[in-house]
């Protein structure tokens, strides 16, 4: 029955497609006159509730057709190796000899690819979970009061441009954070003026 209303649907879409585009068509074969509100109203009506006759008469699926919960199945994963934090030989002192010290390394992508000879291995919950380190940037420099009165080298506005001394809207920002250098500016997030 399902499939006889499936057809009916088919037709009534495609009555109304015709319909739409050339009313002229259907009025011959409906031997009056109609318009394409009329059309609409017919075939768009005709279409609504063939689809709702095909949705009642479908039959049920099996319980053996449906797809399977993810959160019962076991997932296989590899184990995650610790890589060595990267180093940079920009660091100070001062960086290197920061309170922050990260708590767990994150994995570069040559360590989570397993080795041929190491046997797979399924991860348990009492595994550690990579997290992600906060990295330092380096605080905004606080001028005194009488540095104030000249100015900050640079500032970075609140939408993150730096206004170097001298260019062109460093007087007119007002609400900024205060850097020594435009290099300090640039690598706490900010950029140049276009």
């Amino acid at each position: 029955m399902a499939t006889f209303f499936a057809l009916l649907l088919l037709v009534s879409v495609i009555g109304l497609c015709v319909g739409l585009l050339s009313p002229s068509f259907v009025s011959k074969v409906m031997g009056r006159q109609v318009s394409r509100k009329q059309v609409a109203a017919i075939f768009g009506g005709l279409s609504i509730f063939f689809f709702v006759m095909v949705g009642v008469f479908a039959p049920p699926v099996p319980k053996s057709e449906t797809i399977p919960s993810v959160a019962h199945e076991p997932v296989a994963t590899q184990p995650i190796e610790e890589a060595p934090a990267p180093t940079t030989t920009a660091q100070t002192e001062s960086e290197a000899t920061s309170t922050i010290s990260p708590a767990v390394d994150i994995p570069s992508a040559q360590a989570v690819q397993p080795t041929p000879s190491a046997p797979s291995q399924a991860a348990t919950l009492s595994d550690p979970i990579p997290v992600a380190t906060p990295v330092p940037t380096p605080a905004p420099i606080i001028p005194s009061p009488a540095a104030q009165s000249e100015g900050p080298a640079v500032k970075k506005s609140t939408t993150g441009i730096c206004h170097q001394k001298g260019t062109r809207y460093y007087n007119q920002t007002k609400n900024y954070t205060a850097y020594a250098t435009l290099q300090a500016c640039l690598d706490s997030g900010g950029r140049m003026p276009k």
